[in-house]
């Protein structure tokens, strides 16, 4: 549940102490930094805390030893803590975080940067020597391997001592019995990384020819001494953890000014266990990477030392220049997420392109055309056709084949035109009702049949008619049945809607109403509200036959403008600007009348606007604030 609905990349979860919404982890980072007139009031997202990560360990760590050999657990367990406990300490001052950064130019707030004192401090501190508590589970004779991690293992029931030597992290280990002798299987974790190169050797060969990632891989019960080594090899592969929602125009609308981007799927880009993160990014308009369906254009360096001492490797996947390290390693304006746009390999693009033209090749039926020049187009697709089914396509090798296809369309020589198969797919494309159809791809077929009939009254070529006739017959296939379209997602969250509507409608019927007591902040209910009838429209088809990419467009529309409502009690970012317009106020007083009680007025009020802007702030907070600023700039004035 946790993995599905509402993990970030770096194992936490929640906004603040809290589950949110399911399935909105990307919403949830987006609507965190807050903007009024391009002023960033909130640039570093608070989003997991700490606390909430050393609870889940400690669950995730209780829930596998009911179930040892289901790798899941561990494999979360690793994510949380390689990523988000690791990374809550700064190795420099040895400081914990208090709520763990996650998304766009965030940073980590250590120690005493946070505002308020919290149990995080206390808690966090012991994350970092319970490290080693969870790599090794232990039956009467099994023993699971978990984790890889330099650790020491004494098992007292068997009289034996194993070590597990390698540097953290590592793509590397070797457990090593050092000392006693006892009979006993050992099961070892393949991460759900693993996905290139893993082994496991005993005593230098390997155990196994095959490796399921997310599984144990079993060593049967022998006798161990302490000649006895297992190594483990396991080569760190490239992925990207993608957020369950994509980012949407609509959701970031409602703190960005002028947000004009497209919804995109979101994901971070991880190596190995480790979710990656750069520096430089201070936008979701510039927080967009190219990456190759295969990932082959992400260059991934080898363990390198780190810079600052510490005695521990460092990878860097490098990605048209910016360097991406794991993110437990940075601390200030990172980002972890990005709008992820999949290109194509270049081997790929070429071939694509390739088979376009054999595509455009086929069209050209055999009886227009003389013997001679139709048997030249057959011998340039045959030959085509073969490079098309090498590997490795190359620029050079697409140009010629191109070339020569090319070469033999323009050199074909037409016979009497026969328009018999353009007349019989008019009549086919003619007979097609609109009401069936989707209103996108019937209007594609409706623009082709007149461009189809112009084709058939005029003194067209043969090659116009073939070109003209695979068009049509193309429109015809992309019909898109209106029934067909899949509307489960949007109904679901019309009827999410329509109750919050109304109970909304139910509170406004009130004689007397408190506005705190509303179900729905009012900004947020109007959003919702105007999506909510224009989705109605779409879900009933009113005006057209709409299509799938409508539905599930106006689906993601509705469901961002639900997940940005908040309850009447808490206030909006629209509440605000009387608070933000003192803040201006404030920070404009020349240095030299600045007063100790003015700065720290201002750093209050700076708090409270945080606070509203991740969804834990108050109306009373504001009006506190308000009151403090207003009295601190009179005594000023």
């Amino acid at each position: 549940m946790i993995q599905g609905r509402y993990r970030y990349a770096t194992g936490g979860v929640g906004n603040g102490e809290m589950f949110r919404q399911p399935y909105t982890q990307v919403l949830s980072m987006a609507t965190n930094v807050t903007s009024d007139n391009q002023r960033n009031l909130h640039p570093a997202p608070y989003i997991n805390e700490t606390c909430c990560a050393y609870n889940l360990a400690k669950l995730t760590k209780d829930l596998n030893t009911f179930n040892p050999d289901d790798a899941k657990y561990m494999d979360y367990y690793e994510r949380l803590l390689y990523n988000q406990l690791v990374g809550s300490l700064n190795n420099h001052h040895y400081q914990t975080t208090y709520q763990y950064s996650v998304g766009l130019n965030a940073t980590k707030p250590f120690g005493n940067a946070t505002p308020q004192s919290t149990c995080c401090g206390g808690t966090g501190s012991e994350n970092h020597v319970k490290y080693q508590e969870a790599a090794y589970f232990t039956s009467d004779n099994t023993i699971w391997v978990a984790l890889y991690l330099p650790t020491t293992f004494k098992w007292e029931a068997h009289n034996i001592i194993m070590k597990q030597e390698c540097s953290w992290p590592s793509e590397y280990s070797t457990i090593k019995v050092t000392e006693g002798s006892s009979s006993f299987a050992m099961k070892l974790r393949v991460p759900y990384w693993a996905t290139e190169g893993f082994d496991v050797k005993l005593n230098g060969k390997s155990i196994a020819s095959h490796y399921n990632p997310s599984s144990y891989v079993t060593i049967p019960s022998r006798k161990w001494s302490e000649s006895d080594i297992v190594e483990i090899i396991m080569p760190f592969s490239k992925h990207i953890d993608y957020g369950p929602d994509k980012l949407e125009t609509a959701a970031t609308d409602v703190n960005v000014t002028n947000t004009s981007f497209s919804p995109m799927w979101v994901g971070t880009l991880m190596y190995g266990p480790f979710a990656m993160a750069t520096t430089g990014v201070s936008s979701w308009e510039d927080a967009i990477i190219d990456i190759e369906s295969d990932l082959d254009n992400i260059e991934a360096k080898g363990a390198q030392p780190c810079d600052d001492g510490a005695d521990a490797n460092l990878y860097t996947l490098v990605l048209k220049g910016k360097e991406f390290t794991p993110d437990y390693y940075q601390h200030k304006n990172i980002t972890h997420y990005f709008r992820i746009n999949q290109i194509e390999s270049f081997s790929d693009v070429l071939r694509k392109e390739l088979y376009s033209k054999l595509q455009k090749a086929s069209i050209y039926t055999k009886n227009g055309y003389t013997k001679s020049s139709y048997s030249r187009l057959i011998k340039a697709v045959k030959k085509a056709d073969k490079t098309y089914r090498i590997a490795e396509l190359t620029q050079q090798g697409l140009d010629s084949e191109l070339a020569s296809i090319d070469n033999a369309i323009s050199n074909l020589i037409t016979r009497k035109p026969d328009k018999s198969l353009l007349q019989s797919s008019i009549r086919e494309a003619e007979s097609k009702s609109k009401d069936q159809y989707t209103w996108s791809s019937f209007e594609n077929l409706k623009n082709e049949v007149s461009r189809a009939n112009i084709v058939l009254s005029n003194g067209s070529d043969q090659k116009e008619i073939d070109e003209t006739v695979y068009d049509l017959n193309n429109a015809i296939s992309h019909l898109s049945l209106a029934d067909e379209v899949e509307k489960s997602t949007l109904r679901e969250l019309l009827y999410v809607a329509r109750q919050r509507k109304d109970m909304q409608d139910k509170w406004n019927l009130m004689s007397v109403k408190v506005p705190e007591y509303s179900p729905w902040a009012p900004n947020g209910f109007e959003r919702m509200d105007k999506q909510l009838t224009a989705a109605q429209k779409v879900y009933d088809n009113a005006d057209k036959n709409y299509s799938q990419t409508e539905v599930n467009e106006m689906a993601s529309n509705l469901n961002a403008s639900i997940n940005t409502m908040r309850p009447g009690n808490l206030p909006e970012l629209e509440d605000l600007g009387e608070l933000l317009t003192l803040l201006d106020n404030a920070k404009s007083v020349n240095r030299s009348l600045q007063t100790e009680e003015l700065l720290d007025t201002v750093a209050y009020a700076e708090m409270v606007v945080k606070y509203v802007g991740d969804g834990s702030g108050t109306h009373d907070m504001i009006e506190n604030a308000i009151k403090r600023l207003s009295e601190s700039l009179n005594k000023i004035n």
